[in-house]
């Protein structure tokens, strides 16, 4: 079973209601109600079972809710079907797909603008034990992303299990010319202390590769199984043609000499596996303290063909080798201190040696990122070393959400003043470059906080002049052979003292190396690099390109003290930030308009190309508009001040912009 979330973008919009027009208004409404009900009465009666319902509209914009029994079916031509039979002329669909429990949360909200949907055509369906008890602690739902071969065979790389992973992932992406696979040829036993991120990868490449019809995947936790036999039967049914994780790691078995499955996993599970074996695609994940457990489940499940993924291990030099490359990746310098942690001839899985760096790492932090810390702790706890002062900083603590980044940019400050005061005390004073990269989906802050830091830098004494120097590609880039270095320098040169933002960073990458813009990022790298005492440099971007963007030159990354990601705001955070939004402007919020806002944000910041913040500026600005409006309607010699400063649910636009937002222009040639 398959459920979707499907877009749709109408010839005409819904009729509204109006004092002149309600009887042609409910008239609209019986006929579409009674023609919704009457597809899902036939769709009911065919043998692939399916189901729709409008659970959104606003003017030309709807939002339908689909679930389908095949998982081959087109949903495309499905929906068309619909709003044809529900007589409603549809131009342009676009659809996802989402789990079990987003379709329940959309049902609901199918009265919107008086469409009903008559719940009781879903008994057929058997789902309503499953929507009153799906969501419990042992199940957890998930969509899966596409992934491509090389971002696959790199996961299993960094765990350390290409002995066993490697040739399964090459055999998955070797080209399948007939679309989805059918059947389930083979499942999973997944043995690592990483096990999760493996099965996540391998779900995600059987997907990418049509060998999966379904994104939807489910995580059966089976070490916290708490279910009657009716829930695990009808999960198994309504996860027909998906995947079911099930989750072993935590299980042991009694006695490791002579373990069997039965002592640890219910009969019932079983029954279930060899039932769906055709139809469902089985992943057992376990840790490596329960080593004869998956032989255990082999041996139970002897008619079923499974492939055995595990961790390999290294040692000696190869272990060497992997150290090296976390720090790398980490952007720490890897010594003797760490490699010696390593026995000669021991072997060492991935999970061993990631503790060890951790490990490490954390001493390093102790000893000699802050120097002689154990002397000094006493004396970097002082308030004069802690206290950041200054009204940029109380600026930043006041931003809705940003956790990750105030809690950095604590960090950067605080370290630099505990420099100052070690060299007040007669220690050499350590300087550690203090230039960032912020990487966050449009909207969220990225520029007003490297503002704010610039300010914060210059009231705490850091910087001599805290000045947000903001450039981008044209400011750095010349047009012709030997400009580019220059202008890289005078704009570092003006950017003394200061903050400088290179905004879209990921702009500098072209398609081909020593171009104009590899010219400027190396240039930029020595420019770091001589003025690291007083200079801040901030990249910003989105989070995928500016990876790329920091593998372009090897030299970049270690020249970067810290990495800030600014994350996407969640519906309460957005609802906060209205709230602020509204005060800065001198009015206040209604008592209908959260419970009206909230569900409305819930959905639409799920969206791809989200706004984030600029959504909630938006959303406050339009506000304005409606209600200007509404109290131009009203008879003036009533009105009193509260009326004047009040917003209402009524006065924001509620209207969900399905249309997917154009694509960053970036500059460069392989953009």
């Amino acid at each position: 079973m398959r459920c979707y979330r499907a877009r749709c973008i109408l010839e005409e919009s819904i009729i509204r209601r109006t004092r002149d027009n309600e009887e042609e208004y409910d008239t609209f409404f019986d006929e579409k109600n009674q023609l919704i009900n009457e597809f899902n009465e036939m769709a009911r009666t065919m043998s692939n079972r399916s189901c729709a319902f409008i659970s959104s509209a606003v003017k030309d914009q709807a939002t339908i809710g689909v679930m389908m029994t095949d998982i081959e079916a087109d949903v495309k031509a499905y929906v068309k079907n619909f709003f044809s039979f529900i007589k409603l002329e549809c131009v342009d669909i676009s659809f996802e797909e989402i789990t079990v429990e987003t379709f329940k949360r959309m049902i609901p909200n199918s009265y919107h603008d008086n469409f009903k949907f008559d719940e009781d055509l879903l008994n057929d369906y058997e789902l309503d034990d499953l929507f009153s008890n799906y969501r419990r602690s042992y199940i957890n739902e998930n969509i899966t992303k596409s992934i491509d071969k090389k971002d696959a065979l790199a996961v299993a790389k960094k765990y350390l299990c290409s002995d066993t992973f490697e040739p399964e992932l090459k055999r998955i992406f070797r080209k399948n010319s007939v679309g989805v696979t059918k059947g389930i040829p083979v499942h999973y036993l997944v043995q690592s202390d990483n096990a999760h991120r493996l099965a996540d990868t391998l779900v995600s490449s059987l997907y990418s590769n049509n060998r999966l019809g379904c994104a939807r995947y489910t995580v059966l936790d089976l070490y916290n199984l708490s279910a009657r036999s009716s829930d695990i039967r009808e999960l198994f049914r309504v996860c027909s043609g998906s995947t079911i994780i099930m989750n072993c790691c935590g299980l042991k078995c009694t006695n490791s000499d002579n373990c069997t499955a039965d002592e640890t996993i219910p009969d019932i599970i079983f029954d279930l596996i060899n039932a769906y074996k055709n139809e469902i695609q089985f992943i057992f994940t376990f840790s490596n303290d329960g080593p004869s457990l998956p032989d255990a489940v082999e041996e139970k499940l002897g008619a079923i063909t499974f492939v055995k993924l595990a961790d390999d291990t290294v040692e000696n030099e190869d272990a060497h080798k992997y150290l090296r490359k976390l720090c790398r990746e980490e952007n720490t310098s890897c010594d003797k201190d760490l490699l010696s942690l390593c026995a000669k001839d021991t072997p060492y899985r991935a999970s061993e040696l990631m503790g060890m760096y951790d490990t490490w790492y954390s001493n390093v932090l102790k000893t000699k990122i802050y120097p002689q810390y154990s002397n000094f702790k006493k004396l970097y706890d002082r308030e004069e070393a802690k206290e950041i002062k200054g009204s940029a900083y109380s600026e930043l603590q006041e931003l809705i959400g940003l956790d990750s980044a105030k809690s950095v940019i604590e960090k950067a400050i605080t370290y630099s003043k505990a420099q100052k005061i070690f060299a007040d005390k007669g220690m050499k004073e350590s300087r550690t470059a203090m230039h960032m990269v912020f990487t966050g989906n449009p909207g969220t802050a990225k520029t007003t906080v490297a503002r704010l830091f610039a300010r914060i830098l210059k009231e705490n004494g850091v910087l001599s002049k805290g000045d947000l120097i903001e450039c981008g590609r044209s400011d750095l880039v010349g047009k012709y052979v030997g400009w580019t270095a220059v202008q890289v320098k005078n704009m570092f040169k003006k950017a003394k003292g200061s903050v400088l933002f290179i905004d879209e960073a990921y702009s500098l990458c072209d398609d081909r190396s020593g171009s104009y813009g590899d010219e400027a990022i190396n240039t930029i790298v020595q420019e770091m690099e001589n003025n690291r005492d007083d200079m801040v440099v901030i990249f910003a971007g989105y989070p995928k390109e500016m990876n790329d963007f920091l593998d372009r030159n090897p030299g970049l990354r270690s020249r970067i003290a810290f990495h800030v990601n600014f994350e996407d705001y969640t519906a309460e955070d957005l609802l906060s930030i209205v709230h602020l939004m509204a005060k800065n402007n001198e009015h206040k919020l209604a008592d209908d308009v959260d419970e009206t806002l909230l569900p409305f944000l819930e959905r639409v910041c799920k969206k791809p190309n989200f706004g984030n913040g600029r959504f909630a500026r938006n959303l406050i600005e339009g506000a304005l508009f409606g209600q200007a409006l509404r109290l131009t309607r009203q008879n003036f010699s009533t009105m009193t001040m509260d009326d004047i400063v009040t917003l209402k649910a009524r006065d924001f636009d509620l209207t969900e912009d399905d249309t997917p937002e154009e694509e960053p222009k970036h500059i460069g040639f392989n953009r």
